[in-house]
């Protein structure tokens, strides 16, 4: 979720995940929410939901990589809330590789998702997998960040407690 969220070496945000029904039942695009993903070992991840379930949407590739809805028979592009990453540069400049985020037109069952991360040249997800989630693969709403930490993920431990100024993320209004 870089740069929204830092997950970096020794650096990690830390905060409140909202793991109610309520909470996934009431989903809104652009959230941020912790899910498994099945198709990855039931990989924890922290994504974006993009897409939500009924809906009919294509990722168009062409340069800008677009995502875009059907309403009504008409497709309306999605105002992107972050910088998405499409290339990643070598020392001197140049393209050494190029997001391959694309969906071609699809529509999502009643208990699907698309959620994808916000570094797309390196992130994991639904889009990059042409896979989705579905409503049991959701753990919860990221409602809240409270700060920084170090994590040792071979003893598990978290030390280094830096809070911040709370960051609220109550669905798209950042």
């Amino acid at each position: 979720m870089n740069p929204t969220l830092c997950g970096e070496a020794d650096n990690h945000d830390y905060g409140i995940v909202d793991k109610s029904d309520i909470a996934i039942k009431n989903l809104k695009r652009y959230q941020i929410v912790t899910s498994h993903l099945p198709w990855h070992n039931n990989l924890v991840v922290i994504k974006r939901v993009l897409i939500l379930p009924g809906e009919t949407f294509r990722i168009n590739h062409s340069g800008n990589y677009e995502i875009e809805i059907k309403k009504d028979g008409i497709w309306t592009s999605l105002d992107i809330p972050f910088e998405r990453n499409l290339f990643e540069y070598d020392s001197e400049g140049k393209i050494i590789r190029q997001s391959d985020h694309y969906y071609n037109e699809r529509t999502l069952e009643k208990n699907e998702y698309i959620i994808a991360g916000d570094n797309w040249i390196s992130s994991l997800d639904c889009v990059s997998s042409h896979k989705t989630v579905t409503y049991d693969d959701l753990i919860g709403v990221v409602i809240e960040m409270q700060g920084r930490c170090s994590y040792n993920p071979e003893t598990q431990t978290i030390s280094t407690l830096k809070p911040y100024a709370t960051r609220h993320f109550w669905g798209v209004d950042y």
